[in-house]
This record gives structure tokens, sequence and C-alpha cells, in this order.
């Protein structure tokens, strides 16, 4: 069984990636964002309306402050990330160009349009992940193969998928 594809990653694509990484698989930090802003939203209006004597306590620059700053930390954390999320991807050309891939049995090997070529075995593979969106295979902690689903063909994708799950490649990981 051997498949060969051309895949090309839009910046909308990586994002997507990044995000589901950073907040929506990462829940403790999900939930402590959504902690800070709501924190800084009751204490904005704790302070308004003077509830617990908070006017009495505290000068009221100290709690505006305060209170600001935990609403907009956790958003310009997200809008730094999306930031250096866009300056990476248009950094490196090994991930916007378009790549042609042959995955058979043995492992995955690319070429770029910039002549950048390689091979991983799947014995080499660190980890699968597989959602609704996208196929990644990890190399290592820090390199990965990022494959969107939508931008393969369904009888390619069938083919992957099966190369994915039948080989040693997912296998061995268990």
């Amino acid at each position: 069984m051997e498949i060969s594809f051309a895949h090309k990653i839009t910046f909308e694509d990586y994002k997507k990636v990044v995000i589901d990484t950073m907040y929506e698989n990462n829940k403790k930090r999900l939930f402590w964002n959504g902690l800070a802003i709501t924190s800084g939203l009751l204490l904005l209006i704790f302070k308004q309306f003077n509830i617990f004597g908070l006017s009495d306590r505290y000068p009221d620059y100290t709690l505006y402050l305060l209170g600001a700053s935990l609403i907009v930390s956790p958003i310009l954390f997200y809008y730094a990330t999306i930031k250096n999320t866009k300056k990476y991807f248009n950094s490196n050309p090994n991930i916007y160009n378009e790549v042609q891939y042959v995955i058979n049995e043995e492992g995955i090997w690319y070429q770029s349009q910039d002549g950048n070529s390689g091979t991983c075995l799947w014995k080499n593979v660190f980890d699968i992940k597989e959602d609704k969106d996208a196929i990644r295979i990890f190399q290592n902690e820090q390199s990965m193969y990022l494959f969107v689903k939508e931008k393969i063909e369904p009888e390619k994708l069938a083919v992957f998928q099966k190369l994915i799950h039948l080989r040693d490649g997912i296998n061995h990981l268990n």
C-alpha cells in the first residue's frame, strides 16, 4: 500500500493547530485564563458597587488596575501567541511551501519545492495524534508532520489512516 500526494498548509491551518495545542487541549491553561478574566470582572463590579466595602479600604486606582490587568493579561497572551505563530509561519518555508509526500508501509518520504527532502520511518515515530481536522505525526516532542484532512483526497485519506493504524508506526507506541 502506498499513496502519494502534494500538501500545502495555510496559516489558518497552522494557527488552528497552535490554538488547539495551547488552549483547547490544555484544560489547565484554559481554566486559569477564564478564572483570571472572571476574577478581574468581579473585582471591577465589586469596586464599582462598593460590595464588601472595597471602596473604603483601597484606593480607586489600585483595584481598577488590578481588575483590568486580570482581564487583559490572558487576552494579551493569546494575542502574543497568534503574533509569534504568524512570525514563525512566515519565516519557515518548510511549513508554508507545498510538499510532496509518499507514504507507505515503511514510513513517510517527503520533498519540498526548495529541495528539502527526507524520510521518517514508522519505527522512529514518537507519537501519532488524530482529531477531526488533522493528523499529527511526531518525530520527537518538537518536530511533527501536519496533515490537514480536508486537503487530502478522501480515498487517499482512508489509505493513509489504514497505514497509520495497521503498521508498526502505531503499534510500537502502545
